[in-house]
């Protein structure tokens, strides 16, 4: 016969709940009762690790991950979280090394928010050989998702492949029309391959249409094209009502540029 839980497992396990619920209110409660309750120290840090890691207090997360893992109390996945904390937190050293440490085992090495992460990471480092083998590896768990299409993008843009980046745009801002990042990273590649300056929407914001201008400079700029950049800062300045400040100081730059 199965022994009844203890009643620090069962508020763990319905602290363990409400975690997934992202109820992190009623997690916190939970678990001061189970440390009342008698819960052990590992039970509790690895709970308020992930407490901490939900609500992005990232400092929090990364010292209780720290801890259990030097004490052998963590696992692969506490490893991946302990990546993203760190990551959050600049460390980009140390969450590379944590993240290789976690894909080594196949419960992680078959997550592909671990392997996107992992190419974030990369990027940031500026190893995009890293970041394309973990996009790749991402793809093939998980096919055409969103945020990864969009990451994936990025790190192309960040290579200038601007072609490559579109591509990988559309298919993330068609999935995700909700998400403005998406659309921007994808006109911007358009931009850079010399698709032409926006059009004003129906609707659209002067100033909103001054920032989408500005970027489409940026874009043209980078590709070395200086007249439709300098035509996009200078459509950019009369698009708003108000001085549009970057356009002037990128228009400004272009301008003094040998």
């Amino acid at each position: 016969m199965t022994p009844a839980p203890s009643e620090a497992e069962r508020l763990l396990a319905e602290a363990d709940h409400a975690l997934a619920m992202q109820r992190y209110e009623q997690a916190r409660i939970l678990l001061d009762q189970a440390q009342g309750a008698g819960a052990s120290l590992a039970a509790s840090e690895r709970r308020r690790g992930d407490l901490a890691h939900g609500l992005g207090d990232w400092t929090a997360a990364y010292g209780y991950y720290r801890g259990l893992m030097a004490r052998g109390e963590g696992d692969a996945p506490m490893a991946a979280r302990a990546a993203r904390t760190a990551l959050e937190l600049g460390r980009l050293d140390e969450a590379a090394a944590w993240m290789d440490r976690a894909l080594a085992q196949t419960v992680v090495a078959g997550d592909w928010r671990a392997q996107n992460i992992r190419g974030v990471i990369a990027d940031r480092m500026g190893d995009y050989a890293r970041a394309e083998l973990a996009y790749a590896a991402a793809y093939g768990i998980a096919g055409d998702q969103p945020m990864l299409l969009n990451n994936w993008g990025f790190s192309k843009l960040l290579q200038g492949r601007w072609a490559e980046a579109h591509a990988l745009g559309v298919k993330a801002a068609a999935l995700a029309p909700d998400k403005p990042l998406y659309a921007a990273n994808r006109d911007f590649a358009g931009w850079a391959m010399g698709q032409g300056l926006p059009q004003r929407a129906p609707g659209e914001q002067a100033e909103a249409f001054a920032r989408r201008l500005n970027d489409a400079g940026v874009a043209a700029a980078i590709a070395g094209r200086g007249a439709e950049a300098r035509a996009a800062f200078t459509r950019a300045l009369t698009a708003s009502s108000t001085h549009y400040a970057r356009a002037a100081h990128n228009l400004e730059r272009l301008d003094s540029s040998p």
